[in-house]
C-alpha cells in the first residue's frame, strides 16, 4: 500500500508529466502505465485497477476516449457485424450458465442487450 507521501507524489506525476518523461512511448496516463510506474518506483502491486482510479480521481482526472473516435467507424462493418453476431448472442443468452462481458466506453455491470 502507498503512503501519503507517495500518493501525493503520483499525483503530482500525473499532474505535471506525462508517461514520455517516466521513459515511456505513450503520451497519456492509463492504469497500466500508472500501474508499471508505481511498481517500479514504489515496489507496490496492486491485484485490481480499483486504487487506480482511485489516484485518477485524486487528481482530478477524468475517463474518457479519445474525441470522434466513433465518428471514424464504418456505419458498413457495424451492420454486418451486428447481423452476423446477433444469432450466436441470443443463443448463448438463452443458457443461464453462459457470461457475456460486454463494454463501451466505460464497463457496466448487467447483462448486455442486442440493440
Amino acid at each position: 500500500m502507498l503512503k501519503k507521501t507517495e500518493r501525493d507524489e503520483i499525483g503530482k506525476f500525473l499532474n505535471e508529466t506525462v508517461p514520455s518523461d517516466h521513459g515511456y512511448t505513450a503520451e497519456f496516463w492509463s492504469t497500466v502505465i500508472l500501474s508499471d510506474l508505481i511498481q517500479r518506483k514504489y515496489g507496490v502491486l496492486y491485484k485490481s485497477k480499483k486504487p487506480f482510479y482511485i489516484l485518477f480521481q485524486e487528481a482530478q482526472f477524468s475517463f474518457h476516449k479519445p474525441g470522434q473516435v466513433y465518428e471514424k467507424r464504418s456505419k458498413e462493418k457495424v451492420v454486418t457485424w451486428k447481423k452476423a453476431s446477433a444469432p450466436k448472442l441470443q443463443e448463448a443468452f438463452q443458457d443461464q450458465n453462459t457470461v457475456i462481458l460486454c463494454e463501451d466506453a466505460i464497463v457496466l455491470n448487467g447483462r448486455c442487450q442486442i440493440l
